[in-house]
Order: structure tokens, then sequence, then C-alpha cells
């Protein structure tokens, strides 16, 4: 791989195409773990998508689709060449470096709000199921119960007629 391509895909790996957006102005619509989904420039309509784990986006408005690259062409209505060139220079940025770590951070926030929210949502349903499991484990340790009990009298009973044939043998 020459210079030119690894600088391309460290670009493309390095810099969110988000914080493009962010910077753009785009208005965010919603946002989970695995895209953020904005109102796109060209009509409201319709949404552009950005894919967190690929850094990659889709707007269905403009039927525009890509990386990083193809994304600043599009909402700054650049050239290849004049779109590398600001890129080179905000990957150079110290902020680019912290971003990733930042999305780290947020998509973790997001993970946690949304474990929360099912929790909340079935915790009715797990108490119920807590509530079921408890009586069948009480079932259980009831018919446990009755067949201990049930074993105990049959080894009293055993016992009982031990002793009544070893006191016939006795009498002999």
């Amino acid at each position: 791989m020459n210079k030119r391509q690894e600088e391309i895909n460290r670009i493309k790996e390095n810099i969110p195409i988000w914080y493009i957006a962010e910077q753009a102005g785009l208005k965010k619509k919603s946002e989970n773990q695995k895209c953020i989904r904005y109102y796109s420039p060209v009509s409201e309509h319709y949404e552009l998508v950005i894919y967190k784990e690929n850094n990659y986006f889709v707007d269905y408005g403009a039927g525009k689709k890509g990386s990083i690259i193809d994304f600043y062409m599009h909402i700054y209505n650049l050239d290849y060449v004049s779109t590398i060139k600001k890129l080179r220079k905000m990957l150079k940025n110290e902020k680019i470096n912290n971003l990733n770590n930042l999305q780290k951070l947020n998509d973790f926030k997001l993970a946690e709000e949304e474990f929360f929210k099912i929790l909340r949502e079935k915790l009715p349903l797990i108490k119920k199921k807590t509530k079921f499991l408890r009586k069948i484990r009480n079932f259980f340790s009831n018919i446990q119960a009755e067949i201990e009990e049930e074993i105990q009298s049959e080894m009293e009973e055993q016992s009982q007629e031990e002793q009544k044939q070893s006191e016939t043998y006795e009498i002999w």
C-alpha cells in the first residue's frame, strides 16, 4: 500500500462522520448504539443515517452514500483533492484523536440507557416470574419433604419389624 492510500485509510478510520455532521449543523433525529439519524440536508422528509461501526453514511434524500471523504464532499460541495487536504489538516488536530474515546463513552451511555429502559419495562414480568419460580421451588420442596417423611416412616416400620423379629428369635 502506498503512502497516499495509507493516509486515506487513516482519514477514514479516525475521523468520525458524526463529528463532521455536528460541525455542519445537521439536525439530529435520533441515536442508538449502531447509528445516528439526521434530517437530510436536501429535505427534512428524508433521513441521513450514519453507521458508527464502519463510519459509513447514507443520505436517502440525496441518494448518496459512502465514507467520510464522500460525506465531506457531499456536505461542503467540494472536489476530491480539496476534501483530502481539509481532512488531512483535521486528522492532525488533537481533538479528532479524542473523538473516538468520546464516541465509545457515548455508546456506553446509550447502552446503559437501553439496558435500564428494558429493565424498567420487563421488571413487572421478572417479578411475576420470580413469584412463579418461588412457587415451583416451594412445590418441589414440599414434594421432597413428603418423600423424605415417607422414607423416614418406612425406615421406622422396617426397624420396628426387625426389632419384633429379633425379639421373636430371642424368645426361641
